[in-house]
């Protein structure tokens, strides 16, 4: 018997529990955790670009197929945004719709990644 969470975090932890089992643990928490780490949001090609830094990511995307470039491929972080399409907006940056999707976001993936914090925000004010 299943039964829905009673909380909205538990919630918002579910969904992100189900995308992580859909597109990769890694892949997921290292791309919302720079999401989440950014002040205002981030571009599509920003954060392929930040990803595709990220030689573990690589590592873990492209298991399955050589691109002609070391980057994380458009197709691969598309079907990932899609698969949180109620959750984010895109005015021209990508960033959580809801303050709780954010909250619990950033707690999620600040815990639970080994880039910490420091590790992101370097990343994101060197390449910013």
């Amino acid at each position: 018997k299943s039964t829905l969470p009673s909380d909205v975090g538990s919630i918002i932890e579910a969904i992100l529990s189900r995308i992580e089992l859909e597109h990769g643990q890694l892949l997921v928490s290292r791309c919302f955790g720079y999401l989440s780490s950014s002040r205002n949001g981030l571009t599509e090609e920003e954060l392929i670009d930040i990803l595709s830094l990220d030689e573990e990511v690589l590592n873990a995307v492209l298991v399955w197929h050589a691109p002609p470039q070391r980057r994380v491929p458009l197709v691969v972080f598309i079907y990932l945004r899609n698969a949180l399409s109620h959750y984010l907006i895109d005015r021209g940056r990508i960033c959580w719709h809801h303050r709780q999707f954010s909250q619990v976001a950033d707690k999620r993936y600040r815990d639970h990644t080994s880039t910490s914090f420091s590790d992101r925000a370097a990343v994101l004010a060197s390449n910013f």
